[in-house]
């Protein structure tokens, strides 16, 4: 290189190397040596210095750089790759066909050059333009990048060789074609350019494996989309080893938009026992068309930080990256239950997501370690979890301990996914401890709320009560328990299920029964639920826990949060005679209320009726519920007792009496007892069946005390679903030995009943002597039947053959006419009347 041109070069040389140079298409890079430039005293950002190895002047104010030179192990040798930044400073194009690029060692051996495959059609360079043109070329693998040099020629015919040389670029020991720390790089991209950099490094470890992350922030500086190319990562070691590193954050044809930014996660996995100084990362594509790998940018990396894993303390924040966002993770509560081998502890694990795009779980491993040093295997469902941005997530870890062991000061440690799932031996790398607040420090009382979330979203529950009521041999406990949404949209009913926990020893599993007929749970709505299960009457405990868990499939639940309630239960509410009870549940609401009573006596005991007024408050028709009843005496005896069924739906504010009836001790007065009401249910539904495994929400109401005196005329006589009106009585004698009694009545049914008891109800009619005689005569009449007493306005008649008792009829002067309401076998009076013989009365 001549003297003369040596100023004009060195000018060149300084106004490229302050210019970002990088690989044309996907092979481009830039970088540098780190500067900082003060002005006025104040330092600016580290300026992207070039790869630049030298510059040839060809003639007529035009360059020729070597640039991005760099040298990679292959499996056969070693590949070098650089650009030739081929500038054009004169008023004509230039043809970069006449003229090429010998490599050479110092020592003088010879290696073919090749263009790489996309830059084969490259040539002509524009005037006052620059064109970057990139080659490779194989070498063997004891060849050091300083040792090359490259001569840039001129095909001339009339010189030796048909070549010109205009100059030679050797590789300066002090040239390095690695980013430093800190520094960004460009990073070309079919007409566009990446600046990138690496912004964090970290690095877990464990007695096998160290588990490095790297977080890669690309940012799109040019006008257009940039589409990032299916680039491989590497950590390159001081020694020269490569290991391959996984990218999150990038899905195929992943796009940077003009002026926005992307940050990926790049993760790997290291033996435990490298060394961290010195560690390069190392970016390459693959060629298909010349079968290479091809190196595209290398980074100087930061010293990894290997990460603060001590202990955070209870409900306190520890911050995880996955890929571009961030975990902010933590320990709400947890709730410990034992029996006589094993603590069984729910963990309560909350993960918010901080980033901008919706973050898929890794499959963390989870370990309960004890302040002795004792690890047990912690159970998480991490399966296709995903949390959107700005989202809250509490999942439930499972773990079991033996009673021997002592929680206290207890750890959860969080570790990075296995590096080999299929490996039950393979352990990831601890990332985050966490100390466990006290056991059942998040147990809730009655009348507090609590919160649990799940995939749909964050829900709200409050224990209102808990009941304790009969059945047969044995109590039915019933929680009402009330579930809400305070989220914006609607939200699905989860599967509650759960457990009673009796002094902390005894479970007993419950039945759920959903109150109201609703399929979700509306923005800021409620839904009541009813938790019920049964114990022995005779069973006695201190202390009660309700322990809610959702049902995730047949075979899996998770706790959710846990009551506790002392022995004091909330008795059933008491309705006093006159009022009623409203029984609550969207689209079953119903409003009871005792209308009459009636003992019929037998031989043996009593059979008491209460007639039970039932008025649907729905604005629809609905079926009336079904019931199940006890009565209660004054010493505390529980009697079951049979409830009429109404068949059809009835009207809104329509009401249907049904009949509640039980045998209880003979002379039983009706005022001395309670009837006890509630829905029956069956096996974690309301019953539809009739043949009921419990009841909840139960009332407990005073009976009125019982009119015994009977009618003393035949109007509007109540026998329910009928009411019987007798508006005349003819007797006739018709023959020495026959004489005719008839009746003229009105027979009325309720259009809501029908029943499955009215077949039961029989009228029955007593004639005897007024003055007392033994002269008497009944019939038994069905009703709403044409053989007994139609519905309508009728005659019924009696044809009387009894040869006695027409003998004895001109010395009577009056009889006596009795009618009973007979129901299961025993009768009631309900009216009497007297009359005389034959004349018609009206």
């Amino acid at each position: 290189m001549s003297s003369s041109k040596q100023p004009f070069v060195m000018i060149l040389a300084l106004a490229m190397s302050l210019s970002a140079f990088s690989l044309p298409a996907a092979y481009a890079d830039d970088g540098g040596t780190a500067g900082q430039e003060e002005s006025g005293g104040a330092q600016t950002a580290p300026r992207e210095p070039s790869f630049t190895a030298g510059t040839v002047d060809i003639g007529g104010g035009n360059a020729i750089s070597v640039e991005q030179a760099a040298i990679l192990p292959t499996d056969d040798g070693q590949i070098v790759v650089f650009t030739l930044n081929v500038q054009n400073n004169s008023a004509q194009d230039l043809q970069f066909i006449n003229y090429w690029v010998r490599l050479e060692s110092k020592s003088g051996a010879h290696y073919s050059v090749n263009l790489m495959p996309q830059d084969k059609d490259k040539n002509r360079i524009p005037a006052y333009s620059s064109q970057k043109i990139h080659f490779y070329s194989k070498v063997s693998s004891n060849v050091n990048l300083h040792d090359l040099k490259f001569r840039i020629i001129e095909w001339d015919f009339s010189a030796a060789n048909f070549e010109r040389e205009h100059g030679v670029v050797s590789i300066s020991d002090d040239y390095s074609y690695v980013t430093p720390v800190d520094v960004p790089r460009t990073l070309e991209l079919a007409g566009t350019t990446l600046r990138t950099s690496i912004t964090r490094v970290t690095a877990g470890k464990n007695d096998k494996y160290m588990t490095p992350a790297l977080t890669f922030r690309m940012e799109n500086t040019g006008v257009k989309s940039a589409v990032i190319p299916d680039y491989h990562y590497y950590i390159r070691t001081a020694d020269g080893l490569q290991y391959p590193l996984e990218a999150a954050g990038l899905s195929k044809d992943t796009a940077i938009y003009p002026r926005f930014d992307k940050e990926i996660q790049l993760t790997g996995t290291l033996p435990a026992d490298t060394p961290t100084e010195g560690w390069q990362l190392l970016i390459t594509q693959q060629d298909d068309t010349a079968k290479l790998t091809i190196p595209t940018a290398f980074y100087q990396m930061p010293q990894p930080d290997t990460g603060d894993t001590g202990v955070v303390g209870a409900d306190t924040v520890k911050k995880l990256e996955v890929g571009s966002n961030t975990l902010e993770t933590s320990v709400k509560k947890v709730i410990t239950n034992k029996n006589d081998k094993m603590y069984s502890s729910t963990v309560f694990f909350s993960m918010k997501n901080t980033g901008q795009t919706s973050v898929s779980l890794p499959k963390y491993q989870f370990t309960l370690k004890t302040a002795d040093g004792l690890a047990y295997p912690v159970a998480a469902e991490l399966d296709n979890v995903s949390i959107d941005p700005q989202v809250s997530r509490e999942i439930q870890l499972q773990a079991s301990v033996p009673v021997e062991v002592s929680l206290d000061q207890a750890r959860l440690v969080l570790s990075s996914p296995p590096p080999n799932p299929d490996d039950p031996e393979s352990k990831g790398i601890p990332l985050a401890a966490y100390e466990l607040p006290a056991p059942n420090q998040g147990q809730l009382a009655e009348g507090d709320t609590g919160e649990f979330s799940n995939a749909d979203g964050t829900y709200t529950v409050r224990l209102n009560s808990v009941q304790r009521l009969p059945w047969e041999d044995e109590d039915v406990l019933a929680a009402s328990v009330t579930l809400g949404n305070r989220g914006a949209d609607s939200l699905p009913i989860p599967g509650i299920t759960g457990y009673f926990l009796l002094d902390d020893t005894i479970e007993i599993p419950v039945q759920t029964v959903h109150e109201d007929e609703v399929v979700s749970i509306k923005k800021n709505g409620e839904i009541g639920l009813q938790l019920y299960g049964k114990i022995p009457y005779t069973n006695e405990y201190s202390s009660l826990k309700l322990v809610l868990q959702q049902k995730v499939d047949d075979k899996t639940t998770v706790d959710l949060l846990e009551f506790r309630h002392d022995s004091t239960l909330l008795p059933p509410r008491f309705v006093s005679v006159g009022d009623s009870f409203l029984m609550e549940g969207a689209g079953r609401n119903a409003e009871l209320a005792i209308n009459d009573v009636r003992t019929y006596e037998g031989v043996d005991g009593s059979l008491l009726t209460v007639f039970l007024n039932v008025q649907n408050r729905e604005k629809r028709f609905a079926n009336i519920p079904e019931l199940a009843a006890y009565f209660k005496t004054s010493d505390g005896s529980m009697y079951p007792a049979e409830i009429s069924n109404l068949k059809n739906k009835i009207g809104p504010n329509s009401v249907a009496t049904l009949y509640v009836h039980a045998i209880l001790p003979k002379d039983t007065k009706s005022e001395e007892v309670q009837l006890l009401v509630g829905e029956a249910v069956k096996e974690g539904g309301f019953d539809t069946s009739g043949e009921p495994d419990g009841y909840i929400k139960g009332a407990l109401f005073a009976i009125p005390k019982e009119n015994t005196q009977p009618k003393t005329d035949f109007k509007n006589l109540l026998l329910y679903p009928y009411t019987l009106s007798i508006n005349g009585i003819k007797t006739e004698v018709l023959s020495r030995n026959q004489f005719r009694f008839a009746l003229d009545y009105a027979l009325a049914k309720s259009l809501l009943a029908d029943g499955t008891d009215i077949e039961e109800h029989k009228l029955i009619i007593e004639v005897t002597d007024a003055a007392g005689s033994d002269l008497k005569f009944t019939r038994e009449l069905s009703l709403g039947s044409d053989d007994g007493l139609a519905v309508g306005e009728h005659t019924k008649e009696f044809l009387i053959t009894d040869e006695a008792l027409l003998l004895r009829l001109p010395y009577l002067n009056s009889y006596k006419i009795n009618i009973y309401d007979e129901f299961h076998g025993q009768k009631k009076l309900i009216a009497t009347d007297t009359y005389n013989w034959f004349p018609v009365s009206e």
